[in-house]
């Protein structure tokens, strides 16, 4: 599901993007425009069209007290990252480069895209309460970041 959302950006200035505006109807805060942080709307979406109920909340740090937490991060486990003074990001982890997690996300650069995050602000991986124990592990991507999509992010 994530996945297809690849690509929906940001539009810049008075206009807002339609289906940024769709995932932030997943949340209790409701925006109508694109210029608020969505990361947590984006997930919300996701989980709801995958017939999970999410956080409601459009605060990344909501999905630290949602699910199970993993020892590790899993394939298309939530990541939650926590930047100090209740600021955080959240998204899926897709797999990994070296030290670093790639994760695809909303409100990255302004848009849904998979960016490659550093693992020492994550405080948490979490699944579904009733997502199936056995958790696939992450792959390492063999892209060259030289000529992918990707962008490092934090």
């Amino acid at each position: 599901i994530a996945k297809k959302e690849i690509g929906q950006t940001e539009i810049q200035g008075e206009k807002n993007n339609p289906r940024i505006v769709l995932y932030n109807s997943a949340t209790s805060l409701q925006a109508k425009n694109d210029e608020v942080p969505w990361c947590s709307a984006f997930v919300n979406w996701v989980m709801k069209k995958a017939g999970y109920k999410g956080t409601n909340s459009a605060k990344a740090l909501s999905w630290d007290k949602w699910g199970k937490k993993l020892d590790k991060p899993a394939l298309g486990c939530i990541v939650v990252f926590s930047y100090g003074d209740g600021k955080g990001h959240v998204g899926f982890a897709t797999g990994k480069k070296g030290n670093k997690l790639v994760v695809l996300g909303g409100n990255q650069g302004n848009m849904v895209k998979e960016s490659l995050f550093g693992i020492s602000k994550i405080i948490a991986y979490i699944m579904p309460e009733n997502y199936p124990d056995e958790n696939i592990d992450l792959e390492e991507k063999r892209e060259s970041y030289a000529t992918s999509n990707y962008a490092s992010t934090r």
